[in-house]
């Protein structure tokens, strides 16, 4: 996720849900920034659970 472009649009579809479910965002960047109270997680290590 190296894009605004990208950043807006993943974190941006997980905003407009409203509800108090923990949400998160998987990918396979190891450079890992929260937002918002959405936590953006590396794939490999949430399937590992070495995080």
């Amino acid at each position: 996720m190296t894009s605004e472009n990208t950043i807006e649009r993943e974190f941006g579809a997980l905003e407009k849900i409203n509800d108090n479910y923990p949400k998160y965002l998987l990918t396979t960047d190891f450079f890992i920034q929260d937002r918002n109270g959405l936590r953006h997680l590396n794939l490999f290590h949430w399937l590992l659970d070495t995080d």
